[in-house]
């Protein structure tokens, strides 16, 4: 997106309004072409990791209310504590997946280094108005 704005700037020299318009519509246009074909995928991540975190909190409810409601030998109630901790980790495991297909952080920062090139376009655009 950036190295568009970056081409078209360069292509219109002049910040008039049809140029920044062009600009202002093309970043626009590129910011939702690239979040449009990931979306469906991230909605179908954010269901599947729903579904997974709901299935094993159920399976470590069920377990710690049979240990609760069920008299069992110290070897039974250590097998079923060893499950139960496993139940636990998958637990945040799964909990703390991703649900969008790259790594949210680096578009962050993408996000924050292309915020401060509009701010000093804007900026630009601003003094060529007033005249400064």
């Amino acid at each position: 997106v950036l190295v568009g704005v970056a081409l078209i700037s360069g292509l219109v020299s002049s910040f008039d309004t049809a140029g920044i318009l062009i600009i202002g519509s093309l970043t626009v246009l590129g910011i939702v072409m690239f979040f449009l074909p990931v979306y469906s995928l991230h909605q179908r991540m954010d269901r599947n990791k729903d579904a997974e975190v709901g299935h094993l909190r159920r399976d470590m409810v069920g377990l710690a209310q049979e240990a609760a409601f069920s008299s069992q030998t110290t070897a039974e109630q250590s097998s079923r504590a060893e499950r139960l901790n496993g139940l636990e980790i998958l637990h945040r495991t799964a909990s703390s997946a991703r649900t969008w297909p790259f790594d949210t952080g680096a578009v962050e920062k993408v996000s924050a280094i292309g915020l401060s090139i509009v701010v000093v376009l804007l900026t630009r655009v601003i003094i060529t108005f007033l005249h400064i």
